[in-house]
């Protein structure tokens, strides 16, 4: 959605939704649920449009399917494809040669994974800057902030700075 904005046109600032976004987002349980929905409700009002890469949304509903059953993950997913404030982005060929450059370079850094990658690959095609992170206890953060001069900052480091991610139990959906 396009606005105007004292006779200029402004186009809406885009967030990326990472797994863990989307997790607090619709986990009650999660300890992290009421700040994401404060950001999430905050960063709609001020115009913000969400974009979800295919990866994050099949490892999102992956684990919701695991964690919660197969109907669950259906009606999440149904949700997600229905919101107006949700894009649901396609990863291209040239998003998977450039997450298979990045798992390469950086393998030895834990938890960056190849979903992780295509999501910075995704975010730098579309030129997006912020994204809520569990990582960051779900406040905004620029993708520079993953990549450090030559390497990217592993999740072990990010714990340090941000907390501990422990993952999902049953009971936490």
């Amino acid at each position: 959605m396009i606005k105007r904005v004292k006779g200029r046109t402004v186009r809406p600032e885009l967030v990326y939704m990472d797994t863990g976004a989307l997790i607090a987002f619709f986990a009650e349980r999660d300890k992290n649920h009421e700040r994401a929905m404060e950001y999430f409700q905050s960063a709609v009002l001020e115009g913000s449009r969400f974009v979800v890469g295919r990866p994050v949304l099949a490892e999102f509903l992956s684990g919701a399917s695991k964690v919660s059953g197969k109907r669950v993950a259906i009606r999440l997913r149904e949700v997600i494809l229905s919101s107006r404030y949700i894009t649901i982005e396609k990863e291209t060929e040239e998003d998977w040669e450039k997450a298979g450059e990045t798992s390469e370079k950086f393998d030895n850094h834990d938890g960056i994974d190849m979903v992780d990658c295509l999501s910075f690959a995704i975010m730098e095609r579309l030129g997006i800057k912020k994204s809520p992170s569990r990582l960051t206890a779900i406040l905004p953060f620029t993708a520079s902030r993953w990549f450090r001069g030559d390497g990217v900052m592993g999740r072990s480091q990010a714990h340090q700075e941000c907390g501990n991610n422990r993952p999902l139990d049953r009971a936490q959906m």
